[in-house]
């Protein structure tokens, strides 16, 4: 049962039943008062238990039997309405209105929509025959087509509860039987994904051996953009059409893939002890140029692979700067990607606190002064203050 549905159904069931006092005002005004308690006290009480009661474990087993004590206090207070006024055809309606709502809308089963039904019917001949002599004909016929309503609820409902028990066992054979092929389905998707992942890290891995003496390089960044990309705004986030879960996720593992270009650079400048002369640094931005492309081939043969996607700008514009200064567009703001500017500062932070063939490492602190130094330049100033409050 969804207990969601449920809920709302009976505020709503409420709310339009209020809203009845309405007609009372313009209809019957001088039982206005007497109206408003039974509408009020009589029956408004019973929406409030059901509703409060819904979130009780035994709610489900009280269901229909709370659901036809409402029913059949709406029409017993109808009842009185006919009674004291039995000009007014709109409280006939009524009536007829609950009794076929007990039996096609709320798919009462038969027993509890026959037995509300009846019982409510009773109480008006109760009621009508204490005042036969105050009715006119009028008032004698719609008693009459109250019957034939019940009646024709009665077969209806005894048809449409065979019909949903047959159609029900039908959707529970064919539910079962989706959800076990949408299992299937999730698990393989899992199954690919999983394997996306290892291929990339794997990628990753053999490419950082050719540079890296520090060890666990990708992991430490692919951590640090983990934990910026959390403290994102969500807003932020969808500007680039993905839900904050899947964000997260695919910069954890695409940004393993920032330096994959690194991998046709020739060895005596990627593993240059001293600085890199001007044609030498040319030759190594090309890494992001060469990253990039290579990553597009790849793409053409594993259609919308986020994580292929997402690698592709990191790749290309990690080493891009907030100012423009950058390589290899001088993309300047916001129009570097956000997951570039994410992994910028991680891979900057990683670079400066690891020793590197032309370098000693420097302290965390000092690695942080830095960073802080070349904010609004370098970095996004806005992603600055996230990477400041999680580890200074």
């Amino acid at each position: 049962m969804d207990m969601l549905f449920v809920r709302k159904m009976i505020i709503i069931s409420g709310l339009l039943y209020c809203t009845f006092i309405i007609l009372d005002y313009f209809v019957a005004y001088e039982y206005l008062l007497l109206f408003f308690y039974i509408r009020f006290l009589m029956v408004l009480p019973l929406f409030i238990i059901s509703y409060v009661f819904s979130y009780t474990k035994r709610f489900q087993s009280y269901y229909y039997l709370l659901l036809s004590v409402s029913l059949f206090a709406c029409g017993v207070g109808c009842s009185l309405m006919i009674v004291l006024q039995p000009e007014n055809i709109s409280y006939y309606g009524g009536m007829f209105l609950i009794i076929f709502a007990g039996f096609f809308f709320t798919r009462l089963p038969f027993f509890f929509a026959s037995s509300c039904t009846i019982g409510m019917l009773i109480f008006h001949i109760v009621f009508f025959l204490q005042r036969w002599g105050e009715f006119d004909s009028q008032s004698t016929y719609i008693l009459f087509f109250l019957f034939i309503a019940i009646l024709i609820g009665m077969i209806g409902n005894w048809i449409n509860n065979k019909y949903f028990i047959i159609n029900y066992v039908h959707d529970r054979t064919a539910s079962s039987e989706k959800i076990i092929l949408e299992r299937k389905l999730y698990n393989r998707i899992l199954e690919v994904s999983e394997l996306h992942k290892t291929s990339i890290s794997t990628i990753a891995t053999l490419c950082e051996a050719r540079d890296s003496h520090t060890g666990d390089h990708i992991q430490r960044i692919s951590k640090y953009c983990e934990d910026i990309s959390r403290n994102i705004p969500i807003v932020k986030i969808r500007e680039q059409n993905m839900s904050e879960i899947d964000f997260i996720e695919i910069i954890s593992i695409s940004c393993m893939l920032h330096d994959i270009g690194k991998i046709s650079i020739p060895d005596s400048i990627l593993m240059k002890p001293g600085a890199l002369t001007e044609d030498e640094f040319k030759i190594m931005q090309q890494h992001t140029v060469i990253g990039s492309e290579t990553l597009k081939k790849i793409s053409k043969t594993s259609i919308d692979n986020p994580y292929v996607i997402m690698g592709i700008d990191i790749a290309k514009s990690h080493h891009e700067w907030w100012d423009g200064n950058g390589y290899p567009d001088n993309l300047k703001g916001e129009e570097i990607p956000l997951c570039a500017r994410i992994v910028c500062i991680s891979d900057v932070y990683d670079a400066l606190i690891s020793e590197r063939p032309y370098k000693k490492p420097y302290s965390h602190k000092k690695s942080l002064d830095i960073i802080l130094a070349h904010k609004g330049t370098q970095f996004d100033p806005y992603i600055v203050d996230i990477f400041m409050s999680l580890y200074s």
